[in-house]
């Protein structure tokens, strides 16, 4: 653009301007009448506010609470009023800040909550759950879901909901199954407070299936279910959802708590037999072993109930001998009904002893075909030969044995029989071979000077090969019969009859401690922790070290038995992640009660239940006018499992 052009635009936009403010400076103001105040904003205000209390003057409750909304939010409850008018002013009283918040951001769902705010139930309801509301403004949906679900329940359903706040999320998930169950309970104070608390600890992501179950169960077996969960919390509760119909059968307090220990830990089991049998068959049961003795045994093992169910009294008398690692025997090693059938027989009638052989021999093709053949007889045959050498370390490691010990060392010492040539030999040649070299099998006739001298020769006719065991007690033998020469030419009748009474002491000593050493080796050599120079003992002695350890440590039932003291120090997660496999069982998901993520003021806030609060927790908040974070939990659940499915409902 050249300097002239640009000199003559400027001369145009002078002129424009001046002609402007000639016209402008042209016109005057009429004169003000200073008789007639200004309006002002301020009087503006004043009347309206006087013109809304004279609206509602009429009734004191009314005018009360527009003078508490005028003196808190001035021109906002004036505004408010003239749009949605005095239940505009009662939600702007009832949420406070997030009334305001939805008047301005959400008009649609206040204009929903003011239709409710004249129930006087949903008023109590939305003030309680106020602070919630507040945290939720980053979750427009979430909020929309709520207040439908808030909407849809019935007056009677709001009516149970402000007695008891939290359950808020389980009526909108069941509104009337839920309602149906507290009018039922709600007599008694204290079983209201406890079923709450049993359905507050059924989750609800998944929808109402979980909390249907539970329900039932409340409904069903009112009393035991109830009782179930003070005695065990949610396991208990979780067991009579299972088997409610035994419990109920069983009716008996004082057996409640063992009941529910063995039924839960032989859930599979008891689940199989009532597919074929009653209720009260198991229950039956039950008394019959609680009345043996047997109820507390049967709960350290998952298949011990079921050993004593199929088996009779042979299976009891294997778990009153054995204990309930009878049944790991029986049912993890033994799958052929014969098998197992003598394997119930042989721990029946050896105990633990069996218990080892058989389960350190399961895998062995000779011993499974001489079980088969003999059953329980070849036990003992076996496990003296086979505990010999444990025995032995833990005689050898004693610097100050006793006499009993050391003639039991030495006779054992030079027995090298082992448990699998004991095996062959009852293979190869019966068990009428090994009848005669059980050396546990004491009887009168061994007492007689020469019997081993003579078994010996016996043993040689019948074209047998002796056992180091025969020779060593041959020799025994031949040596008392040196000392009975002697005593006959000292004659010494006195001397004759110690000859005699010693042979029969040392024969008796070392025999017997050799039958302890197979019968009782849990006893006398694992309790010590036998380990032979340093290393680790043979296969027989860790086996029998298990199930020591499993008994000292007092067995499954015994962990179970101290269930409500453990429950009081751990959190409800903890408690979540041990149930949860009973629960499945049960068909039902347990909450777990994680922190929670809400945003405030732009910031994430973390909220959590004090893990150290655990059940207590939720029994404190049913007892509060008040919401806690249990029931914030409950509502993100149900909102949850709710998103997508209600969309089309909430159109406006």
């Amino acid at each position: 653009m050249s300097k002239g052009t640009r000199q003559k635009l400027a001369l145009v936009c002078l002129l424009i301007g001046s002609s402007v403010f000639i016209k402008l400076a042209s016109k005057t103001n009429p004169p003000r009448d200073l008789s007639k105040p200004i309006p002002s904003s301020t009087n503006s205000f004043q009347e309206k506010k006087q013109q809304l209390l004279t609206r509602h003057q009429a009734n004191p409750a009314d005018q009360a609470l527009v003078e508490r909304v005028l003196a808190k939010y001035a021109q906002t409850a004036i505004n408010l009023e003239q749009t949605d008018g005095l239940r505009g002013l009662k939600l702007l009283d009832t949420l406070d800040l997030e009334a305001v918040y939805l008047y301005e951001k959400h008009p649609r769902e206040f204009r929903r909550l003011c239709e409710l705010v004249d129930d006087q139930a949903a008023a109590k309801i939305l003030l309680t759950w106020r602070d919630y509301l507040g945290l939720k403004r980053a979750d427009d949906g979430d909020r929309a879901l709520w207040i439908a679900e808030l909407e849809r329940l019935s007056p009677t359903q709001r009516l149970i909901v402000q007695k008891n706040p939290e359950i808020l999320p389980l009526m909108m998930t069941e509104p009337e199954a839920i309602s149906g169950l507290i009018e039922r309970i709600s007599s008694d104070p204290k079983d209201l407070q406890d079923a709450l608390i049993g359905l507050q600890l059924v989750s609800l992501r998944e929808g109402s299936h979980s909390l249907r179950k539970v329900i039932e169960t409340l409904e069903k077996h009112p009393k035991w279910a109830l009782e179930a969960l003070r005695h065990r919390g949610p396991e208990g509760l979780m067991v009579v959802s299972l088997f409610g119909d035994v419990i109920e059968s069983l009716d008996q307090q004082e057996l409640l708590d063992d009941a529910l220990i063995a039924l839960h830990v032989s859930a599979d089991d008891s689940s199989t037999f009532l597919r074929d049998h009653s209720a009260d068959s198991l229950a039956k049961h039950l008394r019959h072993l609680s009345a043996v003795g047997l109820l507390t045994k049967v709960a350290d093992h998952a298949n011990a109930l079921k050993l004593t169910l199929e088996f009779g009294s042979r299976g009891e008398a294997a778990i009153a001998s054995t204990g309930a690692d009878a049944a790991e025997v029986v049912y993890q090693d033994y799958s052929d009904s014969t098998l197992r059938r003598q394997a119930v027989e042989a721990l029946a009638d050896h105990g633990p002893t069996a218990a080892v052989m058989l389960e350190k021999y399961a895998s062995d093709t000779q011993f499974r075909d001489i079980l088969r053949r003999y059953g329980s007889a070849i036990i003992l045959p076996i496990a003296q030969s086979d505990m010999s050498p444990e025995l032995v370390a833990r005689l050898n490691e004693k610097t100050d044995r006793s006499i009993t010990e050391s003639l039991a060392l030495g006779v054992m010492s030079l027995s090298a029989e082992s448990g699998q040539s004991i095996i062959r030999m009852i293979h190869d040649d019966g068990l009428v071979r090994v009848a005669q070299v059980q050396i546990s099998a004491i009887s009168a006739v061994e007492f007689l000077p020469l019997y081993d001298l003579t078994h010996l020769a016996n043993v040689l006719r019948q074209g047998y090969r002796p056992t180091s065991g025969e020779w060593s007690w041959a020799l025994m033998d031949g040596a008392f019969v040196v000392a009975d020469v002697m005593s006959l030419a000292a004659i010494q009748p006195e001397g004759v009859a110690a000859a005699e009474l010693t042979r029969g002491q040392v024969k008796t000593i070392g025999r017997t401690t050799a039958r302890e050493g197979a019968e009782l080796l849990t006893d006398k050599a694992v309790r010590s922790g036998i380990e032979a120079t340093g290393q680790i003992a043979s296969t027989s002695t860790r086996l029998a070290s298990r199930w020591w350890a499993v008994k000292t440590a007092g067995g499954l039932g015994k962990v179970m038995k101290q269930w409500p003291q453990a429950i009081n120090r751990m959190s409800i997660g903890q408690i979540e992640e041990i149930v949860r496999p009973l629960a499945r069982k049960a068909g039902v998901s347990l909450s777990r009660f994680e922190p929670l993520r809400f945003m405030k003021n732009g910031r994430e806030l973390l909220m959590r239940v004090p893990p150290e609060r655990g059940l207590k927790y939720l029994a404190i908040e049913s007892g509060q006018a008040a919401v806690g974070l249990a029931a914030y939990w409950k509502m993100e659940e149900h909102l949850a499992s709710r998103r997508g499915s209600t969309s089309q409902e909430n159109q406006p």
